[in-house]
């Protein structure tokens, strides 16, 4: 409500009655619909809504214009009339209104002498104008319509002349007799029995609307969008922009689609009483596609293969490799895949490439990140810039590399050159066609063949064959740990000494003596792990010097400075050497015409 018009919206019949209703309330006394002023409100949602807009108000309001009216009340004996004065600056009621009010009550022999008298001296009190006839009474009339859906049921309403209206009960009567028993609105027949205007269209009843039931659905556990966020959130709130998370692995077993049942609907309700049956939703299907199965109940979509989940042309696929059309960049993020990667473009500094599969690439790779669980095949060059690196516990592809680290636990192919560049491989490690090995260091389970080996400047070049690098890195490892365990156990045994000659000498604290028991069980442990140690260590040495076919073979020069070690021997080159190879004889690392 506005000030004091009251904003209401349907059909002409209908908001005067709400009015009549809420006016009535708010008086604490019930009031003529001929009190109400009605404005409409154009608008274009007049189209859209069912039904206009109107401003109501009541005309005894003087903030406002309301022209006079008129009303007429019929008693056993006359009928009376009653005018209403303007308000604000409103317009009188005029004799012709009247006049036409009254012929729409079809009232004859009229006292027009006293209608005139009663406009002329603003007479505001009832006064009779005729006398009534009691056979021109006319009963109120109501016609009972039900909508063809059966879900509503309206009323056409005409009010007594003289005669007899209805009451609720009656009322009630009436629809039960047009079979309307259910949704009756009983506030809308008080409002109705209460009219003195004639309405059409009013609904007095209204069905449960029937409520079909939902479709099933599918619960998807990855992202079916493909949304692309700026990067992931690192712990101090700063943003990794290399690691966008666009690829969704999956491992065997995992659910990626789960079934949700259809619903069987809510029943209606007709205003006759008759129920209205639900259509029970449809059910939803498994989009299966290539290496996937359902559950044994089918209602869920399970990989069947590691690799990545994609959603294409409305089925759902887990596939052993992933594509890379273009570059691996900041466009793409870092890879990390449970499958193989193949990658047609480039791989830009910085880029992170993770696969528990083989990882090919067919561009260039720049100071880039890359591991693999199979094989890396490259099929141009790796630049590392000093910081780019592979790992793979497979083989390693290349045309060239150039000073990055790479380690792999099988063999290392390259058709070029290996420059400036720490070299690990549990094979070995074949440089082809220019074949040129240069600075930095290599070291090969197997053997090592280049075309040219070190440089007229004396590079600094170091080369080991014969020895896996895994097994001589956990040969380190432990030797390390043993110093580390033989540095304690002779701080515990000085400490264990130190108490020893203090018992001798008097009886020891209590304390002293517990810090004496855990010293002898620490010194116990110690031993132990000691000699554990040394046996380990010794059965990787034995190992590593049972490791001695690994050769060293040039195709074209050996320069000078180059340092060869085979097995535990070492040897520097002092002298320019072609077409050799170099191999370990009588504990000494030998030349042989290659």
């Amino acid at each position: 409500m506005s000030g004091r018009w009251l904003k209401l919206t349907g059909k002409r019949e209908e908001v005067i009655a709400q009015a009549v209703k809420i006016f009535s309330e708010k008086k604490g006394s019930s009031i003529d619909p001929e009190m109400l002023l009605l404005r409409e409100q154009k608008s274009f949602l007049n189209f859209i809504r069912r039904g206009k807009t109107y401003l109501v108000s009541l005309q005894e309001d003087p903030s406002i214009k309301v022209d006079g009216h008129c009303q007429i009340r019929f008693t056993p004996e006359n009928v009376l009339l009653k005018i209403f004065p303007p308000a604000g600056e409103g317009k009188p009621v005029k004799k012709e209104q009247i006049a036409e009010k009254l012929e729409t009550k079809e009232i004859k022999e009229i006292d027009w002498e006293a209608i005139e008298t009663a406009l002329e001296e603003e007479y505001e009190d009832w006064f009779p104008i005729a006398v009534r006839k009691p056979e021109l009474d006319r009963d109120a009339t109501v016609e009972i319509q039900i909508s063809n859906d059966g879900m509503a049921c309206y009323v056409d309403y005409e009010p007594p002349l003289g005669g007899k209206g209805f009451n609720l009960p009656e009322l009630e009567d009436k629809l039960k007799e047009a079979g309307v028993v259910y949704g009756i609105d009983k506030k809308a027949l008080e409002t109705l029995s209460g009219l003195t205007v004639s309405t059409s269209k009013f609904k007095v009843a209204e069905g449960k609307p029937v409520k079909d039931g939902k479709d099933g659905e599918l619960k998807w556990h990855f992202s079916i969008r493909g949304e692309k966020v700026p990067g992931r959130e690192r712990e101090d709130g700063s943003i990794d922009y290399y690691d966008l998370d666009l690829i969704k692995n999956v491992k065997k077993g995992d659910e990626l689609v789960t079934l949700v049942s259809p619903g069987s609907g809510t029943p209606g309700m007709k205003v006759t009483g008759e129920e209205i049956s639900p259509k029970e939703g449809k059910e939803a299907r498994l989009p299966a596609g290539k290496n996937v199965e359902p559950n044994e109940e089918n209602t869920k979509l399970l990989a069947a293969i590691d690799g990545q989940v994609v959603y294409e042309r409305g089925r759902v696929n887990v596939m052993p490799v992933h594509h890379v059309r273009g570059d691996v960049d900041l466009s793409t993020g870092h890879i990390k895949f449970v499958g193989g990667i193949v990658i047609e473009g480039n791989v830009t500094e910085g880029m992170e490439i993770e696969a528990e599969g083989d990882v090919e690439i067919r561009g260039n790779v720049s100071a880039a990140t890359i591991k693999s669980g199979g094989n890396v095949i490259l099929h141009k060059g790796f630049r590392g810039k000093n910081k780019g690196s592979v790992k793979a516990q497979g083989d390693f592809q290349a045309k060239f590399v150039e000073n990055a680290i790479i380690e792999v636990r099988g063999n290392i192919d390259v058709s070029e050159a290996i420059m400036h560049s720490q070299v690990r491989a549990g094979g070995d490690i074949v440089v082809t066609g220019k074949g040129l090995i240069v600075g930095g260091s290599l070291w090969a389970g197997g053997s090592i063949e280049a075309s040219t080996m070190g440089s007229h400047l004396a590079t600094r070049t170091e080369v080991v064959v014969g020895v896996d690098p895994v097994l001589r890195q956990e040969q380190d490892k432990k030797v390390k740990k043993y110093k580390e365990i033989a540095d304690n156990l002779e701080k515990v045994n000085k400490a264990v000494r130190i108490l020893n000659e203090q018992k001798r000498k008097t009886e020891l604290p209590k304390v002293r003596e517990n810090q004496l028991k855990q010293l002898k069980e620490t010194q116990k442990y110690l031993e132990k792990e000691e000699n554990q140690l040394q046996k380990e260590i010794e059965g990787l040495k034995d190992k590593v010097m049972s490791m001695r076919d690994g050769q060293v073979r040039i195709r074209q020069l050996l320069y000078p400075g180059v340092r060869i070690n085979i097995a535990d021997t070492q040897h520097l080159v002092e002298d320019e050497q072609k077409r050799t190879k170099l191999v370990y004889e009588e504990g000494e690392v030998v030349y042989r015409v290659f």
